[in-house]
């Protein structure tokens, strides 16, 4: 199987992501990283599924919740590069993109 990394960013807003939907509802976070899990498999059996854009990079967006899951296909792993809130601000993760 195919490593799958993750950027300390990517981490960090996952963790955020999951505090602020237990503090919506007890349990909400718990439903929250379980689809992340479910994409994040989706992603690991066939990475290619999403198309990437000019610089390589690909977006597979969550159905329930509103993040996308931005990664890079590297020959050695998956590295995670984001889970963008969709409204947030466009590109903010990019410094963190290791080609």
């Amino acid at each position: 199987m195919t490593p799958f990394k993750q950027s300390v960013g990517a981490r960090l807003e996952l963790l955020d992501a999951i505090r602020y939907y237990n503090r919506q509802r007890p349990g909400l976070g718990e439903e929250f990283i379980g689809e992340v899990n479910q994409l994040c498999a989706a992603v690991l059996a066939n990475p290619l599924r999403w198309a990437p854009d000019k610089q390589g990079r690909r977006r597979a967006l969550m159905k329930r919740f509103p993040y996308k899951l931005i990664f890079r296909v590297r020959v050695e792993d998956i590295y995670l590069i984001a889970a963008a809130h969709n409204k947030r601000a466009p590109g903010y993760w990019e410094p963190r993109d290791q080609p």
